[in-house]
């Protein structure tokens, strides 16, 4: 989530929010919080995302919240999204459906 939201390089105010949010919601520790805002490779990003997803349903859950986070797409939001669906398994069929009902 927060790697789709800083794929451009800026955390956006929307974006900072939803990523707080998220954060608080989630219930993460100190360590967690700062291991999840410190900037990594994309790569290492995209591969942990990925890793966490225990079923394909989780994958699309994963998937929706990268999007939600990111807010309105630029470029480089959206070729992030794309590697992350590739690497989560799910298809263009079902990533397109799961922008478009993130935008709704």
């Amino acid at each position: 989530m927060l790697a789709s939201a800083y794929a451009d390089g800026v955390l956006d105010a929307c974006e900072q929010r939803a990523v707080h949010d998220a954060i608080v919601a989630a219930g993460v520790s100190e360590d967690e919080r700062r291991m999840l805002t410190n900037q990594v490779d994309e790569n290492e990003t995209l591969d942990f995302i990925a890793k966490a997803a225990e079923t394909p349903h989780h994958a699309a859950t994963l998937y929706a919240a990268a999007v939600v986070a990111a807010g309105d797409l630029n470029e480089k939001e959206t070729v992030f999204l794309s590697k992350l669906a590739a690497r989560l398994d799910l298809d263009e069929t079902e990533a397109s459906s799961i922008r478009a009902s993130a935008k709704e």
